[in-house]
């Protein structure tokens, strides 16, 4: 709170409390307490409080926040409507409180006080009580206050960050063990010299830590540069602060024990366990090695890689599925005029006329909605020759007749609706092909539909509507769902405000968009000047709803990329490892006759199978998970070889590319400084 009393600033209806941005926005540095806002052209508030803008990650934000007793003037029954669920309600529990045992005296509740009310509507509700903490990442509410994430994907994305680590702590071991021949002599005379082999563990250990810190420290620096382009990439507010954020700090804490145990460990057991006799004598210190262990890492490595990869296509590929699917109407050039004032509404045709004389408009319709909002209604019909009893829920809104022709839905029965025909904005509807299915139809031009208004007493009350057409199924919400049975009634212009248009869809000519919006607000300032206007392209708007996959699929692109990076500079270090512990091998072979090319080869043999190995693991868990991630989707892809076929090549080159590189270097020494010392 900056300004106001909490306890009673929103008691009496007609008063708002602003945020601090929208009270500098309509009076500057003034205080706006007690000052009046006039809503909609039609009711003044007082203002009775300012409070602090909600931060980006808010539950939900808001710039106003209204009497709720208001609803109360405008409907007095409302007031009677206490047990209505159509409002998001908070309860403040008491310290300690169980919410999950407060939850069970829910149905004891309901008995007690809407028992009669339930009964009598043929109604079971069940209330469940979701903490605030969870509605975030943790809620599925549907049309819930507020925007809502998934913690599985947090889940996804701090598992491949923890793999990626991994790899890189991978790497730093097979790095540090594939240079350990430069120090094997200072190892060997530590040794002769007395120093324990817990004191070589210590110091290579303190080495590692060093590196780590090092690394930690550059981390904790480039997260917070990369930070904004990370914002942006995800479409999201995040933040870091390493002091405020105890829980972050911890957190990084951990990772540096755990990469320090992982990566550090390892070396220094196998550096500290040299042979110094061994070694004096000109080997490598070792007993026997483990090329074994060596070799199961690289194949961890790559096989993590490539299944990173093809997740990483099948998302884009899912995306651009959803991006190119046919929606059934057109979203190209369509533009949607908000029609949320009184004024509007009542003069709808006339605006509509009136638009329609501008060139760049091709035609015009008005709706409930549009596709891709949530204001659809829901509602329990019947139709003829069934009984109440054998309803279904259909869902539904409200055009005019200019709706299908402007968007582009196309009517496979029947006609659609009619400005000349009464009869249409009486008692006509239309249902798409889902409903048709449903009900077992042939033909179901000229039957009639029953639709339940309310149960008193076991008895239904209904409105009975003909269907005078059949229009194609096309997605009125967004691809995450399935299309489902629908009717659609005429939009009206008077009565309850559900009934009547909040959207005016325009076509607009391509050719010259820009100036045609102009045009459209001139003429909106012309009829409306008291009125703000509001409108926002369909193509923009729908899209956005799948922006998710788009954003998910750009950060698996920069972690895949990231991953088969760390993983070439691995395979790079087992080629050094191995080019190193063979070269005495090499010389041998070249003296004895072989060539450049067969030594090359013999050593490529050795990492195209495991290369080979690697992808065998990961098409398996790719396959798995990919499949299981589609199911998600109810228009989903079918599972492509493509990506699999893609990453294997892609493996194999890299490994062709890198070891050759070393192998060549090993093959083209001359065999004399091979064999020197022998």
């Amino acid at each position: 709170m900056l300004e106001g009393d909490p306890e009673i600033m929103l008691d009496v209806p007609f008063t708002m409390v602003l945020t601090e941005k929208t009270a500098q926005k309509y009076f500057g540095d003034e205080t706006p307490v007690g000052k009046i806002m006039n809503w909609d052209n039609k009711f003044n508030y007082t203002i009775t409080g300012v409070v602090k803008d909600p931060p980006p990650n808010s539950h939900f934000t808001f710039n106003v926040l209204a009497s709720f007793n208001t609803f109360f003037t405008y409907d007095p029954s409302l007031a009677d409507y206490w047990w209505g669920w159509n409002v998001p309600t908070y309860i403040l529990l008491r310290d300690k409180t169980d919410y999950k045992i407060f939850e069970k005296k829910f149905e004891q509740f309901n008995k007690q006080y809407l028992g009669e009310v339930l009964i009598s509507r043929g109604i079971e509700l069940k209330n469940r009580l979701e903490p605030l903490l969870k509605i975030r990442l943790h809620s599925d509410v549907r049309g819930g206050i507020g925007n809502s994430g998934n913690i599985r994907i947090v889940y996804a994305l701090l598992s491949v960050a923890l793999v990626i680590l991994t790899i890189a702590c991978v790497n730093f071991m097979n790095l540090t063990t594939a240079i350990f021949s430069t120090r094997i002599k200072e190892v060997g005379i530590r040794k002769i010299l007395g120093e324990e082999r817990k004191w070589l563990v210590v110091r290579f250990l303190v080495e590692s830590t060093v590196f780590i810190i090092i690394s930690v420290i550059l981390a904790a620096f480039i997260a917070l540069l990369a930070l904004p382009y990370f914002n942006n990439l995800a479409g999201r507010g995040i933040t870091i602060n390493y002091i405020e954020f105890k829980w972050f700090t911890i957190s990084l804490a951990g990772m540096f024990v755990f990469v320090t145990a992982i990566s550090g460990m390892y070396p220094a057991l196998f550096l500290s366990a040299i042979n110094p006799a061994c070694v004096l004598r000109g080997g490598t210190g070792h007993g026997k090695n483990r090329p074994f262990f060596r070799s199961a890492l690289v194949i961890f490595q790559f096989a993590t890689s490539i299944f990173l990869i093809i997740f990483t296509l099948t998302i884009k590929a899912q995306q651009k599925y959803l991006e190119n699917k046919n929606l059934g109407f057109k979203k190209e050039n369509i533009l949607a005029v908000a029609l949320q004032n009184e004024p509007v509404r009542l003069n709808l045709e006339s605006l509509k006329n009136e638009l329609l004389k501008i060139n760049g408009i091709k035609s015009a319709g008005a709706s409930s909605m549009v596709p891709g909002e949530m204001y659809l209604f829901s509602s329990n019909v019947y139709p003829e020759n069934f009984t109440p009893d054998q309803t279904i829920t259909m869902q539904n809104f409200l055009v005019d007749y200019g709706y299908f022709n402007t968007i582009g839905i196309e009517i496979v029965r029947g006609r659609g609706f009619s400005p000349d025909l009464s009869t249409d904005y009486e008692n006509g509807i239309l249902i798409n092909e889902t409903a048709e299915k449903a009900f077992q139809w042939d033909d179901p031009i000229g039957k009639k539909l029953n639709i339940i208004l309310s149960i008193e007493n076991n008895q239904s009350e209904t409105s009975q509507w003909e269907i005078i057409g059949v229009y194609k199924d096309f997605h009125i919400r967004s691809l995450y769902s399935e299309i489902e049975p629908t009717f659609i009634r005429y939009i009206r212009n008077e009565g309850p405000i559900e009934n009547r248009a909040r959207r005016l869809v325009l076509e607009l000519d391509p050719d010259n968009i820009p100036m045609t919006i102009s045009q459209i607000e001139e003429k909106w300032e012309e009829l409306f000047p008291e009125i703000p206007y509001n409108s926002f392209f369909l193509e923009e708007f729908y899209d956005s709803q799948h922006q998710a996959e788009k954003r998910l699929g750009s950060i698996f692109q920069a972690f895949s990329i990231l991953a088969i990076l760390i993983s070439c500079l691995g395979l790079f270090g087992l080629a050094l490892y191995t080019t190193n512990q063979r070269t005495l091998e090499i010389g041998i072979r070249k003296v004895a006759g072989s060539s450049a090319g067969s030594l090359v080869v013999l050593i490529l043999r050795k990492f195209l199978l495991l290369t080979g190995i690697a992808n065998v693991f990961a098409w398996t868990a790719a396959f798995l998970v990919t499949n299981q991630w589609l199911q998600n989707y109810p228009y989903a892809i079918e599972l492509k070889i493509y990506p699999f076929v893609f990453t294997a090549l892609l493996t194999g080159i890299l490994t062709l590319l890198i070891v050759s590189y070393k192998s060549v270097q090993a093959a083209m020494i001359n065999p004399v400084e091979s064999l020197k010392y022998e």
